[in-house]
């Protein structure tokens, strides 16, 4: 039986007495404690849709109130995370959509999720623009993240993933930064200015791991 004053944490903690996904949720539940009492240091992995499915900005609360201290992160979830902090959207659809109907009215699909096309293409071109306004020099993805979050947050102000890690200063990588429309956004930046638009992934892996090197613990979610 669950009170009506039961707290999220107390209704966790009892869910540990059932089965299926509400005893692995309130296993979960108590790892995280455990990491977060250990002082260690969390990695976070971000695969999938997470931020198209609405989502986004649970992943910001966590940066925000440092229930994590490090993200890796696909290039799509950090996308679609920009489009929204440049006030544009996401719409509910449906996966038995017509997808020639859908291309023709210029909106693409996430599998139920649907979203304007001609902001896609704005959108990579202010990556772009962002891009070339960049000393032509390698960074890696953590850096360039870092600076897109700063750029994002003094245009727009809005929550967001990249926002609050840059002001949480939070370190995101993404090694697979070019399967992703911020390549093709990086890509079109390089069209314009050759040279720039370097990500170095080695890089990344050095700093990671420099960063699990100065701390005792680990963990990942």
């Amino acid at each position: 039986m669950v009170e009506p004053d039961l707290t999220g944490e107390q209704i966790l903690d009892r869910m540990a007495g059932i089965s299926f996904q509400g005893r692995n949720l309130a296993t979960a539940h108590r790892v995280w404690k455990k990491m977060l009492a250990d002082d260690c240091l969390i990695f976070l992995g971000v695969a999938g849709a997470l931020s198209a499915g609405g989502l986004r900005l649970i992943l910001a609360h966590l940066i925000t109130n440092r229930y994590i201290d490090c993200i890796v992160s696909t290039g799509a979830n950090l996308y679609h995370d920009l489009h929204e902090c440049r006030g544009r959207h996401h719409f509910q659809g449906s996966p038995e959509a017509d997808d020639r109907a859908l291309q023709a009215a210029h909106i693409d699909r996430v599998y139920d999720t649907l979203m304007d096309e001609d902001e896609f293409i704005d959108n990579d071109n202010w990556i772009a623009t962002f891009s070339e306004s960049l000393v032509k020099r390698p960074y890696t993805s953590r850096e360039f993240l870092y600076r897109l979050g700063e750029h994002l947050w003094n245009e727009t102000e809005r929550d967001g993933i990249l926002t609050a890690a840059y002001r949480a200063n939070v370190p995101i990588f993404c090694p697979a930064i070019a399967d992703s429309s911020i390549g093709m956004g990086l890509s079109q930046g390089r069209q314009s200015i050759p040279g720039i638009g370097q990500i170095d992934v080695i890089g990344d892996i050095v700093e990671s791991a420099n960063l699990v090197i100065r701390k005792r613990r680990t963990a990942s979610v």
